[in-house]
């Protein structure tokens, strides 16, 4: 099976979370330069990160290509991480600025064909609904984690995840309403 195959299952999509005081050697380690400890770091976090792209633009190749961006901008910017830094927190974010590059945000707003209500709901929610719902229920990040991605308290956080999801019910509820029922065909 393709490590990037869109059908894995959507618990091999969260991050597990290390002990704090393995998280702080990792980040250390980061920071020093550490290829070995960068290499633990994408296995980490190379699923998640291709998944939440995925999901969000639908091509493989274009997800492919950002995450690796992402691992990137990451290994560039190792130096500024600080003590106690969320690894979590702090590469999603980078994802989220990635998405402001023009191609991305093209790809974004494309009018494609779903195949199921959900993934039409998802895209007919605004770009940042549809990032806080996948970043909060596929990559399982939480409120705290989802604001300091979103550069936002963790108050704010909570409301737009609780708005995110309620216009993905209104969607989902719109769009089952304007389905013809489904019957016997006699």
């Amino acid at each position: 099976m393709n490590e990037h195959d869109p059908s894995i299952k959507i618990q091999s999509s969260t991050v597990q979370p290390c002990s704090s005081e393995l998280h702080m050697q990792l980040v250390e380690h980061l920071r020093e330069g550490s290829i070995e400890a960068f290499v633990h770091l994408v296995q980490d976090y190379k699923t998640p990160l291709f998944q939440f792209f995925y999901r969000l633009l639908s091509d493989q190749s274009v997800a492919e290509d950002s995450s690796e961006k992402v691992f990137l901008r990451a290994y560039r910017m190792r130096r500024l991480l600080r003590k106690g830094t969320d690894l979590t927190s702090w590469l999603f974010r980078i994802a989220c600025s990635l998405l402001r590059d023009r191609k991305l945000k093209e790809l974004l707003n494309r009018a494609a064909t779903y195949d199921s209500p959900i993934q039409q709901a998802m895209h007919a929610l605004t770009v940042q609904q549809r990032i806080v719902v996948l970043l909060h229920r596929f990559a399982g990040l939480s409120s705290r984690q989802l604001g300091t991605v979103l550069r936002v308290s963790e108050h704010a956080a909570v409301r737009r995840i609780y708005e995110s999801y309620k216009a993905l019910q209104h969607q989902l509820a719109a769009l089952m309403s304007s389905r013809e029922p489904r019957g016997f065909v006699q």
